[in-house]
């Protein structure tokens, strides 16, 4: 029976899983407020009912009191001081059989509280009929419980002391048992008889009219429901639209946002954030494609000529051309190596996978190594260092930091005239209220980087207008490089919690400024004096790895 029962329950899990979704939440919000609604119209039906009922059982009460109280029309008295109802404390029951008069007088009071809704009898302490009355058409006889008899001789009579039993026809009718008293025992029970068929009835139309609202209510919120459910669900509607035509390949497409701040707005607007990522990470990952694929056509095409002259005897047995072509080749396979070295970087800085071992870096001494690196990098530039007196040193990986600012340098040294000057500076970049950074600063005083380009200096391939080195004083071969070097810097910078920006006008020079977080709990110390360099010499020396 369990296993059944778990059956059924399962497959109608999965039945109404299956439903749309309006229709689920229009089934839930209507069952629920349609238990909401039952359950108070069975709540008010039940307290109309027991009001209604303790009214009649008030009004026997207050009838047979008055009767018992002022005596019958006729006959002896039927007085307090020989029999009436029990009001307050209980009286123990009667062993010897009631006196005479007491019949009388029970059957004289019988006979007053009968009518044509109400019927009366006396009771014996056991429960047996000793006076009764003769039935209406209305009434039929019924026999109280034992639980009944035991309360009314145990209980003080009240308002509330009252039940329920049905007759032969299954007609309920209201009884009320009270103890009459003789000579301070009680000897017997007044059992009032009263039909419930007007409350019944009464209660009947109450429910009946309560149900048929309720009904009406779920018919109407059922049918206002379905638009207002239409209307709010469409933002998902228009998303799933929206999902089917990205997955065909559409990443231009767009939800509508909602002014409302609920929570399909933010969904919409997560969604079109979303969208747009994927579609710039797309198009990033497709320039990235086509940018590897032109970079190596041409190293590629250099050594496929070299070899092809080489297969046929172009050299003529010259041994010099030779090793012209043969270091032409090897020249294209070491800017191929270089590009996937770059390319190598980036993946592990996109992915995470960059070992860094973040300490306290004494920026002073960085500086001091990359000035030497300066001096072979330089072409008769002039490079200075600056450094404050004291300065904390600065959290960060002391390899990547130099291999960030060797980056820099390079591009300055590449962009900048030989009568020009590069500035190595850091300092305390003090936020008021906030963490302290140590800033180091690359200044050149080269061409410079047009405005619309500085948004892009640090995207993947980008590079700036080759106009930027026609004065002559720079070699085309010095301003040749993949595009990837002020990715990886920036890529490194971020890497160890740091910021990187670029401020740059045309013929006034370019400033790279690198943030790093101080190092915290760590105390200052001077640093010394600014060292500067010796005067550079000017050897040819290749561009070295991360150049732009």
């Amino acid at each position: 029976m369990r296993r059944m029962a778990r059956n059924w329950r399962a497959r109608l899990r999965a039945a109404v899983a299956r439903w749309p979704l309006r229709w689920r939440l229009i089934a839930a919000s209507l069952g629920l407020l349609a238990v909401l609604l039952l359950g108070l119209g069975a709540l008010v039906s039940l307290i109309e009912e027991s009001m209604l009922l303790q009214n009649e059982a008030t009004t026997l009460y207050a009838q047979a009191r008055t009767v018992a109280q002022n005596g019958p029309s006729s006959g002896p008295g039927f007085t307090s001081s020989h029999t009436y109802i029990l009001k307050r404390d209980t009286v123990p029951p009667s062993t010897a059989a009631p006196a005479g008069d007491f019949i009388f007088e029970a059957a004289l009071l019988v006979q007053r509280l009968s009518g044509p809704t109400t019927s009366a009898s006396i009771l014996s302490t056991t429960g047996e009929p000793l006076v009764t009355t003769e039935q209406t058409y209305f009434l039929g006889p019924v026999t109280p419980s034992s639980q009944a008899i035991h309360d009314a001789l145990t209980l003080a009579p009240s308002a509330r002391s009252y039940s329920l039993a049905k007759d032969a026809e299954g007609q309920r009718q209201l009884v009320v048992l009270l103890p009459l008293i003789q000579n301070g025992h009680t000897v017997g029970l007044l059992q009032l008889d009263s039909s419930t068929r007007q409350i019944d009835d009464a209660v009947g139309m109450t429910r009946l009219i309560l149900f048929s609202g309720i009904a009406a209510c779920l018919i109407l919120a059922g049918l206002f429901s379905w638009p207002l459910l239409d209307r709010a669900l469409k933002p998902l509607a228009e998303m799933e639209e929206g999902a089917r035509r990205i997955a065909e390949g559409d990443l231009s497409v767009r939800l509508r946002e909602p002014e409302s701040d609920d929570e399909i707005g933010r969904l919409s607007r997560a969604f079109n954030m979303m969208v747009a990522k994927v579609e710039g990470a797309f198009n990033r990952q497709r320039r990235f494609v086509a940018d590897v694929s032109h970079e190596l056509r041409t190293p590629l095409t250099a050594l496929g000529g070299g070899l092809e002259m080489l297969l046929m005897g172009a050299d003529q047995g010259d041994t010099a051309a030779a090793q012209r072509l043969a270091r032409g080749m090897y020249a294209e396979t070491e800017r191929m190596r270089h590009l996937v070295e770059e390319l190598l970087a980036l993946a592990r800085l996109d992915e995470g996978r960059a070992q860094l071992r973040l300490q306290a870096v004494d920026v002073a001494a960085a500086l001091a190594s990359v000035a030497e690196q300066a001096e072979r990098l330089s072409r008769g530039q002039t490079v200075t260092v600056e450094v404050p007196l004291k300065l904390p040193p600065a959290r960060a990986d002391a390899e990547r930091l130099k291999q960030a600012l060797l980056i820099l340098l390079d591009n300055a040294v590449k962009y900048t005239p030989p009568e020009g000057r590069i500035t190595l500076a850091t300092r305390l970049a003090a936020v008021e209220g906030g963490p302290a950074w140590v800033a180091l600063d690359v200044r050149d005083t080269g061409k410079g980087i047009p405005e619309e380009a500085l948004p892009h200096v640090f995207d993947r391939f980008y590079r700036v207008d080759p106009a930027r080195a026609r004065s002559g004083e720079l070699p085309a071969e010095r301003i040749s490089g993949s595009g990837l070097g002020l990715a990886i810097a920036k890529g490194l910078v971020e890497a160890m919690d740091g910021r990187i920006s670029i401020a740059s006008a045309l013929g006034e020079g370019t400033t790279v400024t690198i943030r790093l977080p101080a190092w915290r709990g760590a105390s200052q110390r001077a640093t010394g004096p600014p060292a500067t360099p010796p005067p550079p010499k000017p050897p040819a020396v290749e561009a070295s790895e991360g150049a732009v």
